[in-house]
Parts: structure tokens; sequence; C-alpha cells
């Protein structure tokens, strides 16, 4: 049973009684709740509220969820400033998610912020990617590992939402002692993994990927988000193609400015494995990133998707590096994609028409 205080209780009944896109001003909060402003305005910066308010540049905030889903239990948690403990996962570990019951049998991956591992659905029958979020030692701050739970709860509940062929599927979602995790479709594998066993794509298996990508890609810049990490290990085969995948450092386009500028988990792991794929505007800031840096990367996973071996940063700057193919117009749309001023790149409209012309051309 939650146990809210005075405040955190008037802020539940607050939150009921409003819908999602409402807009609440930071003066009405106070008044309704009985926070003292410099309490309230400290939970804002620990991004308390994530879940729940969105503040505007006005300080004004919209609500992101109905009132009648928000229960005590997730105020209970979202205020509570958690202790991340040592967690090892073990084959047979049993996690048990809001849909579904979930055995753990295999790793399959760890990064940064969490681990990936192979695993049953106990009611369904079906196997299963479930994601555990175990951040590196620097990250189990309390204040950081608070940024890490928000953002698996924004990739859970948003990605869920996002649902498009080219869209890796999210299914599930929970907590197993306190560490967040997510449920996703098993993939066959990573392309990262491909290169590494198989060695390079072909010209005309590369256009097929590309071509998903970008249809996955225009699918989630429409909907205000920016992958940020695109690159060959978060493209993953699944019995319909290549999806992208890992939305745990998406811009959301709802997300808390003050939560997607925070130098904390964001910088940490975009800059982790992935700044050989991050466009020159990321790389200074990831805040920064925007719809062209994600074609960017795209352009530089293309690049070793047909070599093995991506291109440095500072041979993309220079137009300095051999050729990816012996296809002329394959060459110049990984060119393009990786200029290095945003406005100069080809947008993903253009990147989809030129691939499905060279598909369709008897040249490759």
């Amino acid at each position: 049973m939650a146990r809210l205080s005075p405040q955190q209780k008037r802020f539940l009944d607050l939150l009921r009684s409003m819908r999602s896109g409402d807009q609440v001003s930071r003066q009405q909060i106070l008044e309704a709740t009985g926070w003292e402003p410099k309490s309230f305005d400290t939970n804002v910066s620990k991004n308390k509220f994530v879940e729940f308010l969105d503040e505007l540049p006005d300080r004004s905030f919209r609500v992101l969820l109905d009132g009648s889903t928000v229960t005590a239990d997730a105020v209970q948690q979202a205020m509570t400033q958690v202790n991340a403990q040592t967690l090892t996962l073990h084959k047979g570990d049993v996690l048990a998610g809001e849909d579904g019951t979930y055995v753990l049998e295999a790793e399959l991956g760890a990064g940064a912020v969490a681990q990936v591992w192979s695993g049953t659905d106990t009611d369904r029958a079906h196997a299963a990617a479930i994601k555990v979020a175990l951040p590196r030692p620097d990250l189990l701050d309390p204040t950081r590992f608070a940024d890490v739970r928000a953002r698996f709860r924004k990739e859970a509940h948003q990605g869920r939402a996002l649902e498009h062929d080219c869209i890796v599927r999210i299914v599930d979602h929970g907590e197993f002692r306190s560490h967040p995790f997510i449920v996703m479709e098993l993939a066959k594998r990573s392309l990262g993994k491909r290169l590494k066993s198989d060695g390079p794509l072909s010209v005309k298996d590369s256009l097929a990927v590309i071509r998903r990508c970008a249809t996955g890609l225009r699918f989630l810049h429409g909907h205000g988000c920016v992958h940020r990490d695109i690159k060959p290990d978060n493209l993953l085969e699944t019995e319909r193609g290549v999806v992208v995948a890992d939305l745990g450092i998406v811009r959301w386009g709802d997300l808390n400015p003050a939560f997607t500028s925070a130098a904390t988990m964001t910088r940490a792991s975009v800059q982790l494995g992935s700044w050989f794929y991050m466009a020159p505007e990321q790389q200074q800031s990831p805040h920064e990133a925007v719809p062209a840096s994600d074609i960017y990367s795209l352009g530089v996973s293309w690049y070793e998707l047909l070599t093995k071996s991506p291109p440095s940063p500072a041979q993309l700057a220079a137009k300095k590096y051999p050729p990816a193919s012996d296809v002329p117009a394959v060459n110049e749309m990984i060119g393009a994609m990786t200029n290095f001023d945003p406005k100069d790149r080809p947008d993903l409209e253009r990147i989809e028409a030129e691939v499905m012309r060279l598909i369709a051309s008897q040249s490759v």
C-alpha cells in the first residue's frame, strides 16, 4: 500500500482531476498541493514529475497522462529516491511484468545502462527479449539512477505506443528488485553481430536494410522523436525484416527539456561506443540532435555494412575515405548523408526514393 505525504496525496488528487494535454500553472500546483516553492522546484530539477508533467518554456506544465490512469503507487515510486542495489541476473530468474511473466534464459548483450536477455513468456509460451536496467557503477548514484528509471519508463510507455513494421515491438514492462525492465520481440541477431560473423553485406542487401531503416526513422521523426543512436548494433533482424531498435536514448517529443538536456546518463551512454556514428552537432551536445543527426548516423552505418568498418569522424569531415562500394550512386548518397552541415544532408524521403530506384535498377 503506497504511503504518500499530504502534499503527495493532494498532487495525486490534482492529477486525477485532469486529462492528458491539459495545462496547469506552477502556482496552481503549489496552491493545490501545499508544496513550498523551493521544495517543488527541487523535485522538478530531480525529474520527480517527468512521468506526469512536461515543463513548458513559460514554466507552466502540460499533463502527460489521463488522471484515471495515475495510481498512488506510481506517485510514490516517482517521488522516492531509489538507491540501486547490485544485481546479478541468472538463468531461471522470473520477472513479473504488467501483462505477463518471463523466465530468463541467456544473456544476449550488455551496455552502459542495461543487459538484454532472451526469455520465455510463461503465459503465452512465446520467446522474448528482456532489457533490464543494470547501469555501470557511475550511473548507480541515486540521482542518476532516477534518470535511468525515468528513461526506462518513458521507453516502455512511449515505445509501446509507437507501433510500426520497421520499429522494434515493445510488449511489456515491469521492475525486478527495483530495477526496471522492458520486454521486446526477440530478434534473430543485430546487424553488428551479422557483420562480425558473416562479413560485409552486398550492395543489394544493404539497400533493403537502408530502405526499412529510413522508413522507420521517418515514422519516429513524424512523431517528434529523434533516435540519437543509430548504428548496426541497434538494427535488428526479425522475421519481417530489419527493425530500428533500442529506444533508450530517443529524444521523445514530449519529454521534459530539463531531462533531455541533462548531462547524466544521456551524455554518458550516447558517447560510449557510439562516437563514430554521431553527427558533429550531436558530438557537441546530445541535446542538439535533430532528425538530420539520425540521417548522418544511418549514412555511417550504411558505410560500415558495406565495408565492416566505419570511417572516423575526421575522415568524414574531410571527405577522405575509401569508397564503400563499386556503385557510384550508393557512394554519393552515403557522402551526402554524412555531410558536416545538417542542412546539406538529404531528407528521408529523398533517401527512400533513391534506394527504391537502385533496388529497381539492374545495376545492383
